[in-house]
């Protein structure tokens, strides 16, 4: 099993294959980058279709990132909307019992 971190590996004879994993799979690099540590440091000869797959699984990781992103944002959105809105009824509610409105005025009523 190899774990694949948020940054590649310092260039280590002993971390070889490891460092070209986490450089395909990195989410840090762009295509460009990857393409270049593949073919300076690994001699990979890179063929069109070669490019081709790797940025289409650069676009790939982006759009994933991205619709995580989205989804966190309206989440959070949606939470803290519902708990302002709470925040401002308890203070309406006690806005209105400081200025005098008697208890039974300020319960819900069916």
């Amino acid at each position: 099993m190899i774990g694949i971190a948020e940054n590649i590996p310092a260039k280590e004879e002993s971390y070889e294959l490891h460092r070209l994993l986490a450089t395909i799979l990195s989410s840090n690099l762009e295509a460009n980058e990857k393409l270049d540590i593949m073919e300076r440091e690994y001699h990979i000869l890179l063929e069109d279709d070669i490019r081709e797959e790797v940025e289409e699984m650069c676009n790939l990781s982006q759009g994933i990132k991205e619709k995580a992103y989205q989804g966190g944002y309206e989440l959070g959105h949606e939470n803290g909307y519902e708990s302002g809105r709470e925040s401002g009824y308890v203070e309406i509610i006690f806005k209105m019992y400081e200025s005098g409105l008697p208890i039974e005025h300020l319960l819900l009523q069916n």
